[in-house]
């Protein structure tokens, strides 16, 4: 029992400090310490009712400045996050804790030119049949994170739509899932593995009408673990695998090594590529996937950014660059066991392109270098 306060104020304490190294100046950073030590008196007297309180929202989250990031306070903000996340899905068992997802309030959105066609993700065989979709073309699966919902503007939903639709080939479909990801605690292996359920099963009814080989599922952010949860269950359901998986920089907190909750991951489909552009801090800088891409190293802030929300976003920003006709090889990658050592050449002579073109047979981890402004990609000769 004195183990679990002594975790749960450490965890507290934590994020008690994330909240005060943002604001508090040095002067008054150590009165700002005994109110952590309060808070870690009370710490056996129903602190554990209060941790999905305590978690920070993901507003909290963005504003945290280049700053803040240098150095050990901000890494330890993300560990008491990760711990807090532990604390409060283990001391809630029932599903009724968690914010129950209502699938007919998820819609799937087919973005067309002249309109969207909007259908809930229970009745897929309506967008399937529609007659603004068409069969004859690739299909691109799109599951939206944090800031990248249908009612943000530029978002990777936007972005990627147009670069989608320069190439005329292609159903853009969009499952926005926003309104279940506006708090850390809402990241429950529940709601995860409920939205991507209900996904798997429309795209199981989707190979009904367009050839598996031509879907490619993709996500951000949670919706990146979302996806992966889709491929979980479409391969249940169908014997079959998704042919790819591309996660733009899924999320770190409350998915951490150890924890409970369960992301994407190699195996979630044929192929499962991923781009870490914020790796430690919002994301993921666990290699995950069959390809993972480490755009400027394993850091959590990329070239031109100075939030970890912008660089959050540039995982997504980059790949859509390469979606367009000609940008195909904006960002090539060598294999490799570290920046380092891609800077100095000491990496094998495998490269590939990061994006759209990347070749499902990749395997491994992969190392580039990009502009700080767009376009971002650097060719061989820069």
């Amino acid at each position: 029992m004195k183990a679990s306060i002594m975790l749960i104020y450490s965890a507290a304490t934590i994020v008690l400090l994330h909240q005060y190294v943002v604001v508090a100046t040095p002067g008054s950073f150590t009165d700002k310490i005994s109110d952590v030590g309060r808070l870690g008196f009370k710490a056996g007297t129903g602190i554990i009712k209060k941790v999905p309180d305590l978690i920070p929202t993901p507003e909290n989250l963005y504003s945290i400045s280049k700053q803040t990031l240098i150095g050990l306070p901000f890494e330890l903000v993300l560990s008491g996050i990760d711990k807090l996340c532990s604390i409060a899905l283990s001391a809630n068992n029932s599903t009724e804790s968690f914010k129950q997802p209502k699938n007919e309030e998820i819609n799937y959105v087919l973005l067309t030119e002249n309109e969207n066609v909007s259908i809930p993700v229970t009745d897929s065989i309506l967008l399937w049949a529609h007659e603004k979709f068409d069969p004859s073309k690739k299909v691109v699966v799109m599951i939206t994170g944090w800031n990248s919902d249908i009612a943000s503007e530029n978002t990777a939903a936007d972005e990627l739509w147009k670069a989608y639709k320069s190439r005329g080939d292609t159903n853009f479909i969009l499952i926005d899932t926003a309104r279940y990801v506006d708090t850390l605690y809402a990241w429950s292996a529940f709601n995860t593995q409920e939205l991507g359920k209900a996904v798997g099963l429309g795209l199981a009814e989707l190979i009904k009408y367009v050839p598996l080989e031509n879907i490619h599922v993709m996500g951000h952010s949670l919706g990146a673990h979302i996806a992966g949860s889709a491929g979980k269950t479409f391969q249940q359901e169908t014997d079959k695998l998704l042919p790819r998986i591309t996660a733009f920089d899924p999320a770190k907190p409350c998915f951490g090594e150890g924890e409970s909750l369960q992301g994407v991951g190699r195996g979630d489909a044929e192929f499962v590529d991923v781009i870490h552009s914020d790796a430690g801090g919002l994301g993921k800088p666990e290699a995950i996937g069959d390809a993972d891409f480490f755009p400027n190293g394993i850091v959590p802030l990329m070239p031109g950014c100075f939030t970890i929300f912008c660089s959050h976003s540039r995982a997504w920003e980059y790949y859509a660059e390469t979606v367009y006709k000609g940008n195909e090889n904006n960002f090539i990658a060598r294999k490799c066991g570290s920046l380092h050592s891609f800077e100095i050449n000491a990496c094998i002579r495998q490269e590939v392109p990061m994006g759209y073109s990347c070749p499902t047979t990749t395997k491994g981890n992969f190392f580039l270098k990009t502009k700080s402004k767009f376009p971002f990609g650097k060719s061989n000769s820069e």
